[in-house]
């Protein structure tokens, strides 16, 4: 059924092995847009996920663009390959069956780095920053609005605490399989107290609200890009409404960081110096009247961490935990996510954050890899962004918002379900397009 599912999305003009590379692109950006426009019916059928990385490997392997991965793209398989060599080293030490050490490599902690590279490669190779693509992201972003809606409703007037319907794949696999709750299961929404107050918090096409979140962020950065002004601001309306309804602190940090370089990379170049002096100037002034930023941070932290008092506490412990262990297996980690933190507290060491996730897991031998794949991805998008390079800049701020996440959240879990940003940030790594008259 998934293969059939493949293939219907492949029916589309065009022929990937036709000579034009134009030609190539142009069938790419449509494999991609179609994906993007039945993600409500995969989504019912469970086919989100299989049919989305089926998708990319399809492209990637059609164009062979393993030949040339891009230094990008490379340094994310590395990390992955990393954290692959940790997971085998500790299970052969820790004596486990086969059959568990290819279900720890083929999960998410290795797959996911790796999945997240073949998308920015996929594109990089196809220039996937087509209209079409950016005119089925705003499609997608209208489905979010019309769910929102209807997801925010049936909590006002229910009174469940979540509501989640089972796709026919979850019916058919074992219940206690984790993938069942995370990737085969439609989740609407989850009650959460927040502020001392029950509000649900929207999950919608992706496994938890963080990851809608960051869904929103990319949402709302590439409809900018949509010469349409009503859809876009359709894609823009739902991918705020995305943002808010997932309630997300981190996908909230991450745009707050993301839409201040784009909007300074927008500037003109020779403001561009002034302003940098401007906020050196407005810096150096606090420090005169003695206004301690520091403590300011700490204020605004203490505040963000209120919000959700309980996750706070759980994902400090957590963090506490992982680097209390990481210190004793600093060089290649412990290959897989620990127990529980208590049995009141249903999160995993080596979970909810990809700098702790990583030291835990992998230990240096996948920390750093991840560093420098993070680091030189900002660098690389920052460099070729402009005041007239929309891709680059608005790639830019996606970028930016997975560097801080990556604080608090596995940003390899974001990648088998949001696709087009990672193949988004590919794209803006060729040479900006050429300003339209």
């Amino acid at each position: 059924m998934v293969a059939k599912t493949v293939e219907a999305f492949h029916d589309v003009p065009g022929n990937l092995e036709a000579p034009s590379g134009s030609q190539q692109n142009e069938h790419a950006a449509a494999v991609l847009s179609s994906y993007l426009r039945y993600t409500p019916i995969l989504w019912a059928l469970g086919l989100l996920v299989p049919v989305g990385a089926l998708t990319m490997l399809r492209l990637f392997l059609k164009r062979a663009a393993i030949l040339r991965p891009g230094w990008i793209a490379g340094l994310w398989w590395l990390v992955g390959a990393a954290q692959a060599f940790s997971t085998l080293m500790n299970g052969i030490v820790g004596g486990e069956r086969l059959g568990e050490m290819l279900h720890h490599l083929l999960a998410t902690p290795v797959t996911g780095w790796l999945l997240l590279g073949v998308a920015i490669n996929v594109g990089q190779r196809y220039r996937l920053n087509s209209p079409a693509v950016t005119r089925a992201v705003c499609l997608l972003s209208l489905y979010l609005i019309v769910l929102s809606a209807g997801a925010i409703v049936f909590a006002a007037l229910s009174d469940w605490d979540r509501l989640a319907i089972k796709s026919p794949i979850a019916l058919i696999l074992p219940a206690d399989l984790p993938s069942v709750e995370s990737t085969f299961t439609m989740r609407f929404f989850l009650n959460e107290d927040t502020l001392g107050m029950t509000i649900p918090r929207l999950i919608l096409f992706y496994p938890w609200p963080t990851c809608l979140g960051f869904a929103g962020v990319a949402i709302f950065f590439i409809a900018l890009q949509e010469r349409n002004r009503f859809w876009k601001w359709i894609g823009i309306t739902g991918g705020l409404v995305a943002l808010i309804g997932s309630m997300s602190r981190a996908a909230l940090a991450g745009i707050a960081i993301g839409g201040a370089f784009y909007l300074f990379r927008k500037t003109a170049f020779r403001f561009q110096l002034p302003l940098i002096l401007f906020i050196c100037a407005v810096a150096a002034g606090v420090s005169l009247f003695n206004i301690q930023p520091a403590q300011t941070l700490s204020d605004l932290n203490h505040f963000v961490d209120e919000v959700r008092q309980g996750s706070s506490d759980a994902r400090q412990m957590g963090y506490d935990e992982s680097w209390h262990f990481f210190l004793q297996a600093p060089i290649f980690g412990y290959g897989w996510q620990g127990d529980t933190i208590a049995d009141t507290i249903p999160m995993h060491l080596g979970t909810h954050s990809s700098i702790y996730g990583t030291l835990y897991t992998g230990g240096l031998l996948t920390f750093i890899p991840f560093c420098l794949a993070t680091g030189f991805t900002v660098v690389a998008v920052f460099r070729k962004s402009t005041r007239t390079s929309g891709l680059q800049r608005s790639a830019l701020a996606i970028a930016l918002t997975l560097a801080a996440m990556s604080y608090s959240e596995g940003i390899y879990t974001f990648a088998p379900f949001t696709l087009f940003a990672f193949c988004w940030i590919g794209a803006s790594l060729n040479r900006p397009d050429p300003v339209l008259p």
